[in-house]
């Protein structure tokens, strides 16, 4: 198949000015390998992101926020600038081994498996109208498997996020010529996030479901198709007719801790996860904690293909480096008046004493209170300032560590006893308790009259 190649933008993608959502028709690019030349799947990918265009990529910054406007706001405008402080994100270190990766896992499915023509009546469902289906793509069943590899981490290390920003970059779901006037589909990747309690049922009626969101069908054909299989061996057939049909390359299991993976029955169910991967080669990522990563697949042939792990929570323990910009990140955004403001120390050399020894005391207890973990530190920020506008203005605090620390010992329930036994579970429930509870008070106070309405 003879493709006509585009040009772009050195780490941009050739789909940078199309729509994400649904179907787009193919752009190809000349692979970085000549021995994928020629191969339309591959060549219809993006090239992932390296350096600053990754950097650039993963950082997310509040938008709207003015510092010379923020503390003259009323009180409600504040109130939900700070609710976004969620959205904020900076690059973190294992954001490039993402794009590479992910980019690796797709070039190694899409080139160990092989294109074949269908007949001219076969059809399959995309926008929920029935078109031809050009070619299948299917696997060799005797050969090797690769191309799987985990993100795995405490809760709230930016797994997901992270993930949501990867997608960005690619899109879903693109359409080929087949060479015989007709087309057929490729979805580049499912997304999957796991259900409390759920079950290796559920889980393959999930991928039902995403194949129909990718292809944007309305009255979800292929998620009832897996569905009505009542027998699990049926599912997994008619997941891998779907993972044909359509060419997928990659599924990502998101909160794979959130799955029912109690007792031994339990745990080999997920093999039908390795049969799926063995019978199609397709690429496959689970996101979520490294102890849910060893529940689902404990057996020996198991782990020796569970390939790369990428350690998301690994930057949690640069206290030196790491958290201290994550901390200044932060820092950007206050609502207090100029001369109230913490100043943030980049370079010691460049600030007095007291700047230095004011600004360590707060980024070392933020650490301590956090344990370096992001989403931990931008609940915990989030939280101070709710506290600090609701405040009177004759009784407005000071931003220290001391205060952060009241703040800590004031809404999260047994916080001392958490950080004294090191418990990041019992500390990512408390984390999120008091987000809940402060984004659910900042929605009630929205809905509010407001002075003058």
């Amino acid at each position: 198949m003879g493709n006509n190649y585009v040009t772009c933008e050195e780490g941009k993608s050739q789909y940078g000015d199309q729509p994400i959502k649904g179907p787009v028709e193919a752009r190809y690019i000349r692979p970085l390998d000549p021995d994928f030349a020629g191969n339309p799947l591959i060549e219809a990918l993006p090239l992932p992101r390296t350096g600053n265009d990754t950097i650039d990529a993963y950082t997310q910054v509040l938008k709207g926020y003015d510092p010379d406007k923020a503390f003259r706001l009323d009180r409600l405008e504040k109130l939900l600038q700070i609710r976004k402080l969620r959205e904020v994100r900076a690059s973190l270190p294992f954001d490039q081994s993402l794009e590479d990766d992910f980019y690796t896992a797709l070039v190694d499915t899409y080139s160990r498996r092989e294109l074949i023509p269908t007949d001219d009546d076969q059809t399959c469902i995309v926008e929920d109208k029935e078109v031809p289906c050009g070619n299948i793509l299917v696997g060799d069943p005797g050969d090797a498997t690769y191309g799987y590899f985990s993100v795995t981490g405490f809760g709230g290390t930016g797994k997901s996020s992270a993930i949501k920003i990867l997608k960005s970059h690619y899109p879903q779901a693109i359409r080929h010529s087949d060479g015989k006037n007709g087309y057929f589909t490729q979805i580049v990747y499912l997304v999957v996030v796991c259900k409390p309690n759920g079950n290796i049922k559920s889980l393959f009626d999930s991928i039902g479901n995403a194949v129909d969101m990718a292809l944007r069908n309305t009255k979800h054909t292929h998620r009832d198709k897996v569905q009505n299989q009542r027998d699990m061996g049926k599912k997994v057939e008619a997941v891998e007719d779907l993972i044909e049909t359509f060419s997928v390359g990659a599924i990502i299991f998101d909160e794979i801790q959130l799955l029912d993976n109690t007792g031994t029955s339990k745990q080999s169910s997920y093999s039908y996860l390795l049969d799926l991967m063995n019978e199609t080669k397709i690429s496959m990522i689970t996101v979520g904690t490294q102890d849910a990563r060893e529940h689902l697949f404990p057996e020996l042939h198991t782990a020796r293909r569970t390939g790369a792990t990428i350690d998301a929570s690994a930057y949690c323990d640069d206290r030196d480096i790491v958290f201290p910009m994550l901390v200044r990140n932060l820092f950007h955004y206050q609502w207090c008046p100029p001369e109230e403001r913490v100043e943030v120390v980049k370079n010691p050399a460049e600030a007095t004493k007291e700047e230095v020894d004011a600004w360590n005391d707060i980024v070392d207890t933020l650490y301590e209170l956090t344990k370096g973990i992001v989403d931990n530190l931008v609940t915990l920020y989030s939280r101070a300032w709710v506290d600090y506008i609701n405040r009177p203005e004759n009784n407005k605090p000071k931003i220290n560590g001391a205060y952060f620390r009241k703040i800590a010992y004031k809404y999260y329930p047994g916080i001392q006893t958490i950080l004294k036994q090191m418990d990041y579970e019992g500390l990512f429930d408390a984390n999120k308790k008091v987000k809940d509870d402060m984004y659910a008070y900042i929605d009630d106070e929205s809905q509010k009259p407001r002075p003058g309405s």
